[in-house]
């Protein structure tokens, strides 16, 4: 039974999300960025591109790491429930052993 945590994949996707919209927002104003709005003006502000963009990818970076040590916080919880889980089995085992007459 491998419980799967719904915050690590909520964060994921936030982080996903944010990522292609800053680079969206990124492509838009970069194009802000043209001194001449004439549609035969094609000069495209990199400058702006990569400003807009590159905080929100550090952001949505931040968010996916966040959603992998949640994750892997999860995994070690499963197994260490799975760990208990077995030594209460060996226990009761050892026990009726212990309780179970010689023949």
């Amino acid at each position: 039974m491998k419980k799967e945590n719904f915050i690590a994949k909520l964060l994921f996707y936030i982080g996903i999300v944010i990522i292609f919209g800053s680079i969206i927002i990124g492509f838009m104003s970069g194009n802000l960025g043209r001194t001449n709005m004439s549609p035969y003006n094609s000069q495209f502000s990199l400058l702006m591109f990569i400003s807009s963009s590159i905080r929100g990818i550090i952001i949505g970076m931040l968010f996916i790491g966040f959603s992998e040590v949640i994750h892997l916080l999860q995994d070690i919880f499963n197994s260490h429930r799975r760990l208990s889980s077995d030594m209460q089995v060996i226990r009761s085992n050892a026990e009726d052993a212990q309780n179970k007459p010689l023949e």
